[in-house]
């Protein structure tokens, strides 16, 4: 197999979540507007601060996003209200993808940090580190957080030995070792 395409997966579960937080939080908004029709005070800070919880929170669950993988790079396609977003990843450029695990600081300073995965997809975040060099200028380091198929994480691993499905420590010596013979290069 040459080529590899798959969309997100919604899962009921999700669904629910996502729905009950924004009929909560649009029924707290509706409280604030019926008490100012009725004279009261009302925090325009409050009402406009929930307005754009929900939306962000429909935002993120209605988008579609697409991963594709061919024989040079990975290719994930975000289409949501705001517009549609593309990233292309040379595999020759990829750290290592590693199952993504929420942190307060991290080892490694990430420039970017994408993230192109549904919350209604009830598969597991991965997250791709992947160097990025602009022309004229030293080399950073962006992430992106998916939600690949297995399929994908195993096409993925036939095109990069090594690294895939890996722990996050691999992916951070990686990158420190590449940042170090960069300064040596220097």
């Amino acid at each position: 197999m040459s080529k590899l395409l798959e969309k997100n997966i919604i899962a009921k579960k999700n669904i629910m979540v996502i729905a009950a937080g924004v009929a909560i939080l649009l029924f707290l908004a509706s409280g604030s507007i019926y008490r100012y029709s009725r004279g009261g005070g009302v925090n325009p800070f409050e009402m406009v601060s929930m307005l754009i919880i929900v939306f962000a929170l429909v935002e993120r669950s209605q988008g579609t996003y697409e991963i594709e993988a061919d024989a040079r790079c990975l290719k994930i396609r975000k289409r949501g209200w705001i517009g549609a977003k593309e990233l292309a990843v040379d595999y020759r450029d990829v750290i290592g993808i590693y199952k993504y695990k929420a942190k307060l600081i991290g080892y490694v300073k990430f420039r970017r940090t994408h993230r192109l995965n549904s919350a209604l997809d009830g598969r597991t975040v991965w997250a791709i580190a992947y160097k990025v060099g602009v022309s004229g200028k030293p080399e950073h380091y962006e992430r992106i957080y998916f939600k690949p198929s297995e399929q994908m994480l195993e096409f993925l691993s036939d095109r990069m030995p090594g690294k895939v499905m890996i722990s996050e420590k691999k992916v951070v010596v990686a990158a420190l070792q590449e940042e170090q013979a960069q300064e040596k290069g220097k």
